[in-house]
């Protein structure tokens, strides 16, 4: 069965704005009940600091969470650059459950010309997986975002290639003439067989 899994955010405080946290969360179906619960998974590994408005998607062939970005207070700037995963512990039919797991930081290189991306938060992330195409594809899409305290936002795409080793960052630039999408934040991204979608 399927499972959900959730880490950071704000949670609820006193004066309403929300405090950032770190905790993990898994949601799952208890095969004996039948029902779907809520539980705190088993972690080794060191986890990314508290955080809200980062972004994370699943990497299905190497059974593992990615996740990057978000800000360590309400209404500051993004500073954390890095890539972190949590890798799902296999059950005792081999499979991937998020019932435990290792939290570890991605060793990542950028585009020999260009920097990696810029910490940010309110960014879109989506993945691509074809491991059976030539050449295989296992790409980490990234959108926009706010790249400061004050909004600033960029309208670079980057793709994280976790096909490679180790894994590597590209930049993408739009045209010159291509103003149809922009700079933005807090937007959704959605791959088809067709493309992106924002």
């Amino acid at each position: 069965d399927s499972e959900l899994v959730v880490f950071g955010g704000l949670k609820s405080n006193t004066g309403g704005t929300g405090t950032p946290t770190d905790e993990l969360w898994r949601l799952y179906k208890d095969p004996a009940l039948g029902d779907w619960r809520w539980e705190t998974p088993g972690v080794s590994g060191l986890p990314p600091s508290a955080r809200y408005g980062h972004a994370a998607v699943y990497d299905a062939a190497n059974h593992r969470m990615i996740l990057y970005g978000g800000a360590g207070a309400v209404g500051a700037s993004a500073t954390d650059p890095n890539v972190y995963t949590f890798t799902f512990a296999l059950d005792g039919a081999g499979q991937p459950t998020a019932a435990s797991g290792t939290w570890s930081q991605l060793s990542v290189a950028g585009d020999l010309t260009i920097s990696t991306p810029k910490a940010r938060k309110h960014h879109a992330m989506a993945i691509e997986t074809r491991l059976g195409s030539q050449p295989p594809v296992n790409y980490v899409w990234l959108y926009s975002g706010d790249l400061g305290a004050a909004g600033v936002s960029s309208d670079t795409l980057w793709k994280l290639s976790l096909t490679e080793d180790p894994p590597k960052w590209y930049r993408f630039t739009l045209a010159a003439t291509d103003t149809s999408r922009g700079a933005r934040a807090g937007h959704p991204l959605q791959l088809t067989g067709q493309g992106m979608q924002l």
